[in-house]
């Protein structure tokens, strides 16, 4: 007779299939096992026959102790061993047995059978760390875990009420192997192995988890590792906290987001306190106002815990400490008056490079109200203050640079823009990022035995666009184009000399037009003049009708200097690009019959079809 034909044979029926549990195996997993073994209907044809007081609980880890031993005998379990297997210890208090750790029962998915379904094509068995809501992701494949049948025609949610199999759907039979999951991205994957380790069923892997810990936390036992672990995991994503619970995730999250949430709370964990607070930190930085913690309320609710939350002792006493660091940190920031005061900048500008993570935000727990204070970091301010700034205009002259080679210097992390110019509209360079560049070009500089023109002559090969100038000094220093130096020269491009040959190379590379910096609307006479490759007695005249000031050169509208560029090729360019002198320019045009447009030079396209014929 099996245990199902049954239902009111009393306490002592025995099963005739024994089955012993496997490693990890959920006590559920197991008596589900048992139950299809014996051809049972339903889960509660044990419950019932095995004379648990809570028969009305299909799922195991539901019933009470004493139903837990008796079903255990039922099946031909150990009793001790079964009770482990995530099932209730105690009516008052609810814990979960769980391997030789008691957790709250807020963070087990009891009722609801979620499964991997390629791992249930592994080992068709029910783990009991897919129990665990902070993980719904099976380490064995890395899929994330689905609690719907994959049939399109039934797509039930699983439960322990029927026993086709732990492989099959609890209603219609389906294969549960057959469903689609999303697998867990590469990058979350240790840290979530890392985390689930704490709670595994082998209690090697927790002491190896428990040994990433600082001290102050792997003192703790797992169940408040467990809460620890749940509640700054809402903190990190506020959207996967339940609306009542603030410390509990809930089941119904994305699981995607879930785990992308759990594995940064590990390394919150791993790196506490401090990482916990950059990350307050950060998130009160983007607060619009004087009040709230810029984090939808996650943070006070989390530095809440150890007063309005049933949470551990273990874990409120974390919090706690927390807390106190919180409350007297007020020496690692400045208030933000004065830190502007001390880099003699407006509050309001320092506040914009705070709120854009410019700067970093010490999280301040004021007293006596608790509410949080928004502090500049103070090393941060410090560093700054003790930095060295150069207005931009004078690194342009230092350079021989057009303004738009600075920013693309900038751009491209060459040159490093300061934080704040206090006086200075055109804004300032940290001195220390121009020596650092004038020392990289001496290194990057060897002697060159052919004939050398300075890379100003060699420039004026290109034309028709903005000069290649960033873009031509970074080959330098990555060793692309060899050059001298000599840096008594009196600007920085004066002083480097190319090979002649060289200036070949500077056609193919990319206009400075467009990287990464906007182009400007109007450019300085000597830049247009530059782009133009005109002497300046030409440039004045093709520039004539930009007049300038006293203490201004005049202006040039851009698409005016672009446009001309595109259309008229300079004498100078043409040398270079035919290997002549000006002389051989003035024959080669009048042999081909390339006409002067106007002072800016020839015809650009007649020279480009025949310079180029493809």
């Amino acid at each position: 007779m099996s245990a199902a034909s049954d239902r009111h044979a009393g306490i002592g029926l025995q099963v005739r299939t024994v089955l012993a549990p496997l490693p990890g195996e959920s006590a559920d997993g197991l008596l589900g096992r048992v139950a299809a073994a014996e051809c049972a209907t339903r889960m509660l044809d044990f419950t019932r026959v095995a004379g648990a007081s809570f028969s009305h609980h299909a799922a195991l880890s539901r019933q009470e102790p004493e139903g837990v031993r008796l079903v255990a005998r039922c099946i031909g379990a150990d009793p001790d061993d079964l009770a482990e297997r995530c099932t209730v210890t105690s009516l008052e208090t609810r814990e979960i047995a769980f391997f030789g750790l008691r957790i709250d029962p807020r963070h087990v998915a009891g009722s609801v059978r979620r499964y991997a379904p390629a791992s249930l094509a592994a080992s068709p068995h029910h783990r009991a760390l897919w129990m665990l809501k902070p993980f719904p992701f099976c380490e064995e494949t890395w899929q994330l875990l689905v609690e719907h049948c994959p049939s399109p025609h039934c797509g039930a949610v699983q439960h322990w009420r029927w026993t086709n199999g732990i492989d099959l759907c609890d209603r219609c039979g389906e294969q549960l192997t057959r469903a689609r999951a999303d697998e867990i991205p590469e990058d979350l994957r240790q840290n979530l192995l890392d985390a689930l380790g704490l709670f595994h069923p082998d209690p090697s892997r927790r002491e190896a988890s428990q040994s990433l810990l600082p001290d102050g936390l792997a003192r703790l036992d797992g169940g408040a590792l467990l809460d620890l672990l749940s509640a700054i995991a809402g903190v990190v994503d506020p959207c996967i906290r339940y609306a009542s619970n603030k410390r509990v995730l809930d089941q119904a999250a994305p699981p995607s987001a879930v785990t992308a949430a759990v594995a940064s709370a590990w390394s919150m964990m791993v790196g506490w306190p401090e990482r916990f607070e950059r990350l307050i930190g950060e998130r009160l930085s983007t607060r619009e106002g004087r009040f709230g913690d810029g984090n939808d309320g996650a943070t006070l609710a989390f530095l809440n815990l150890p007063r309005r939350s049933k949470m551990r002792s273990d874990a409120r006493h974390a919090v706690s400490l927390l807390c106190d660091r919180l409350e007297n940190n007020a020496a690692s920031g400045y208030r933000t008056m004065d830190a502007a005061s001390r880099l003699s900048v407006n509050a309001s500008e320092l506040t914009a490079a705070r709120r854009r993570g410019d700067i970093p935000t010490v999280f301040h727990l004021g007293l006596p109200q608790r509410r949080p204070v928004p502090l500049v970091e103070r090393s941060a301010i410090d560093r700054l203050a003790g930095r060295q700034m150069v207005p931009r205009f004078a690194v342009e002259v230092l350079l021989g640079a057009s303004s738009q080679t600075v920013d693309a210097l900038v751009a491209t992390g060459v040159l490093e823009a300061a934080m704040f110019a206090p006086g200075d509209v055109g804004g300032r360079i940290y001195r220390e990022s121009v020596d650092a560049f004038v020392a990289r070009l001496a290194a990057a500089s060897r002697t060159i035995d052919c004939e050398t023109i300075p890379l100003r002559t060699a420039m004026r090969i290109v034309g028709g666009r903005f000069k290649p100038w960033p873009e031509a000094l970074s080959a330098m220093l990555a060793g692309r184009i060899a050059f001298e130096f000599d840096p008594n020269a009196k600007t920085v491009v004066d002083g480097i000399r190319v090979a002649t040959e060289t200036a070949a190379l500077l056609l193919g590379l990319p206009s400075a037009d467009g990287a990464g910096t906007p182009t400007p609307m109007t450019l300085l006479k000597a830049e247009a003049i530059e782009i133009l490759n005109l002497r300046l007695s030409a440039g004045a005249t093709v520039l004539g009708d930009w007049k300038g000031t006293r203490t201004r050169s005049g202006e040039v509208p851009t698409s005016f200097v672009l446009d001309l560029a595109k259309t008229h090729i300079a004498p100078a360019e043409a040398a270079l690009r035919l290997s002549t002198g000006c002389k051989g320019v003035r024959h080669f045009m009048a042999r081909h019959g390339i006409e002067k447009l106007s002072d800016a030079g020839y015809d650009r396209a007649k020279f480009e079809a025949l310079a180029n014929p493809d």
